[in-house]
């Protein structure tokens, strides 16, 4: 065995809930890297230099539970001294992590599921763009700028700590040496229909 890939569905984003939801793509980036996308609006971010893009969105707990949490393990070991496999997953939402890490947590998709979360929270300096950042859809719990955004992704990840019960280690690098990486992600196989 080795490493597997799901992509939740080709083109969507995560969130909290299922619907869809206008990104903002910077004509500043290649759209083909999958870089440079916001859940900002453009006047914000990029100089108001940015085209919109209205994709599907999935509620990420309830994806984690229909494809990872329910799925068959193997029967044999996965590797010398790990007897199940274990999930590891990259969140970098585009300012929507605020929405998306409260709703794993509350669900216990999180910390039921995931070994090791890499990602960012988009609150460190360089991003006072990104604010304000809505929490709600009614708009009546607003990240206003930065340090509220770095104060609630502190007590979010303080949460995930002291629960007892989430195995899940966090970390916030935002890797993305992937994209010069010249070997692809492995895929799902493709069906003789599709």
């Amino acid at each position: 065995m080795g490493w597997r890939y799901t992509p939740i569905i080709a083109g969507a984003g995560a969130s909290d809930a299922d619907g869809n939801f206008t990104f903002y793509h910077s004509a500043l980036e290649k759209e083909e890297w999958e870089t440079g996308f916001s859940a900002v609006t453009p006047k914000n971010l990029y100089g108001g230099d940015a085209t919109a893009r209205t994709v599907i969105i999935v509620r990420l707990a309830s994806w984690i539970r229909d494809e990872i949490e329910d799925r068959l393990l193997p029967t044999v070991a996965y590797s010398e001294g790990i007897m199940e496999p274990r999930v590891v997953m990259k969140l970098d939402v585009e300012g929507l992590e605020f929405r998306v890490f409260p709703d794993l947590l509350s669900t216990g998709a999180l910390c039921n599921n995931i070994y090791f979360l890499m990602g960012e929270f988009h609150h460190a300096r360089g991003n006072h763009n990104y604010y304000p950042i809505n929490l709600t859809d009614d708009e009546r719990h607003v990240l206003h700028h930065r340090k509220e955004g770095e104060v609630l992704a502190r007590q979010l990840l303080r949460i995930v700590d002291i629960t007892r019960s989430c195995a899940t280690r966090v970390s916030l690098e935002d890797d993305e040496s992937y994209l010069k990486d010249p070997h692809d992600l492995p895929r799902p196989a493709r069906t003789a229909t599709g």
